[in-house]
């Protein structure tokens, strides 16, 4: 009697180790494919690194960048499909939490304390010497209801100033030198490396810190996905955040390389990212770090209700 075996899937070398009694060896699992929209600052530096030096494959992640114009489309792109990741704040995710759009926090990016790599710029040539001097005058930011004016507005009201009476305009972070430049605004809300090219070039000058009176340890932007991808795809959570955490040690060890591929991802002079303050990255994140954003977003009205913090974290 003869017995046929038929080989419905699988290569001829697994057919023959199965003809000679051994079984055959599985085929590894596909890397999981994490496409990031991100905002081109200094703040994504572990993201470049670990795209250019391979880590994240050696974790068995298949990761892809793409940059947008400000953290405010995040949500527009992990729903459209477009992004399984992306680089945002806490404060452009919480009305859409609100709203049912679960989302999650993989990661920190960078958290405070930060170096003196961002602050409001007055324009040169105008008497600008303290918060006060900005009512009536025309402030711009990357984005609006975004970390920067949520920031400014806290800055503000510590000053007794009325933010209401300050108008803030939307600036891509590299259209801000040129417009602050020609006076098309007054001052400028802007991070590294854009930050010390303005001073560098005296178009504008630093007057005060808005952001001085902000506890360390508070998240200034992080790596966000949806709740149900995270789920979904924990042990990549994991992998990215071990990615990350490598990178950044790569980045110590490595400054002069590490600033070649900030210019490379941010499309900047090298001699301006030379003169470019790195942050000290970090990776974990707890829920009392979510909630200081919760309660600050309920303090400006940008949301109403009692978000659990929790909900958006991922273990």
């Amino acid at each position: 009697m003869t017995t046929r075996t038929t080989f419905l899937a699988g290569s001829a070398a697994a057919g023959a180790a199965l003809a000679a009694g051994v079984a055959p060896v599985p085929a590894a699992a596909a890397p999981t494919t994490i496409r990031v929209a991100f905002l081109p600052i200094v703040d994504e530096l572990p993201l470049y690194v670990g795209i250019d030096q391979g880590i994240f494959k050696k974790h068995d992640l298949d990761v892809s960048a793409f940059a947008v114009v400000n953290q405010t489309v995040l949500v527009d792109a992990l729903q459209s499909g477009s992004a399984e990741m992306g680089t945002a704040v806490l404060v452009s995710m919480l009305p859409a939490q609100e709203s049912g759009i679960k989302l999650a926090v993989v990661a920190t990016c960078v958290a405070f304390p930060v170096p003196k790599n961002v602050g409001v710029l007055a324009r040169t040539g105008l008497d600008i010497k303290s918060a006060k001097d900005l009512v009536g005058k025309k402030v711009g930011l990357p984005s609006l209801k975004s970390y920067f004016q949520v920031m400014v507005v806290r800055w503000l009201t510590e000053k007794n100033v009325d933010a209401s009476k300050v108008t803030f305009v939307e600036v891509p972070f590299p259209n801000g030198p040129d417009l602050l430049k020609t006076g098309q605004i007054d001052a400028l809300v802007t991070v590294d490396p854009f930050y010390h090219r303005i001073l560098d070039a005296k178009t504008g000058y630093q007057f005060d810190d808005f952001e001085a009176t902000v506890p360390n340890g508070t998240i200034v932007d992080c790596y966000a996905t949806t709740k149900d991808w995270a789920v979904k795809n924990i042990a990549a959570v994991h992998a990215f955040r071990d990615g990350c955490a490598e990178a950044i040690a790569w980045i110590k060890a490595n400054d002069t390389a590490a600033r070649a591929i900030l210019a490379k991802w941010t499309k900047l002079p090298p001699a301006v990212v030379a003169d470019t303050a790195i942050p000290t990255f970090s990776v974990p994140v707890s829920a009392a770090q979510v909630q200081w954003w919760i309660d600050l977003a309920k303090k400006q009205g940008l949301i109403s209700s009692n978000i659990n913090p929790r909900d958006m974290l991922v273990s």
